[in-house]
């Protein structure tokens, strides 16, 4: 068999077979999940800012767009308490259910949370005197794939970033305003 016939067969069973296994790794891949990181100084001791952030029924009054808390599940261990939040953007309405991961009071408070989008959020909380410094960051990927992830990179990752200060500034306004 002619030499240059051998290279041309093993090259078109080669492409085809790194073709799909490019597209493999590409699919097997997981993109790197959205990251936001936000913190803020309270004119709160931590215990308080602590009790309002450990309240589902609060959220509403300082998390912008959340119009309603549901299903709060609280237990002496913390670990495994969940609630569901209804989230309105654009007069559609997103049910979200979050679910504590971890639990160090007065200083650390990890939740998991599910629904039109899913990841994780940390508050970490650093008592300075009579003051809080408190910090969130919030790591997600948006439900739907491709086009999830196409909405996020153009329109969500900007409004998730405006609503994590909006509620960092309506937490510290919550906190402070209450005796």
């Amino acid at each position: 068999m002619d030499r240059s016939i051998c290279v041309h067969r093993a090259v078109f069973v080669l492409i085809p077979c790194l073709f799909v296994f490019s597209v493999s790794m590409l699919v097997e891949r997981r993109p790197p999940l959205a990251t936001i990181t936000k913190s803020i100084d309270i004119d709160a001791p931590v215990e308080k800012v602590f009790e309002l952030l450990n309240d589902p029924k609060r959220v509403p009054k300082y998390a912008p767009g959340v119009t309603s808390v549901e299903d709060v599940r609280q237990s002496e261990q913390h670990i495994g308490d969940s609630f569901r939040a209804t989230y309105a953007v654009l007069g559609l309405h997103f049910p979200m259910t979050f679910t504590v991961t971890g639990y160090e009071q007065p200083t650390k408070l990890s939740t998991r949370f599910e629904g039109g989008m899913k990841g994780t959020w940390l508050w970490q909380l650093e008592p300075r005197g009579n003051s809080t410094h408190l910090t969130t960051q919030m790591e997600y990927e948006m439900a739907g794939g491709i086009l999830g992830k196409a909405m996020n990179a153009m329109l969500v990752e900007r409004m998730n970033e405006k609503n994590a200060e909006q509620l960092l500034e309506n937490l510290k306004l919550v906190s402070e305003a209450t005796p």
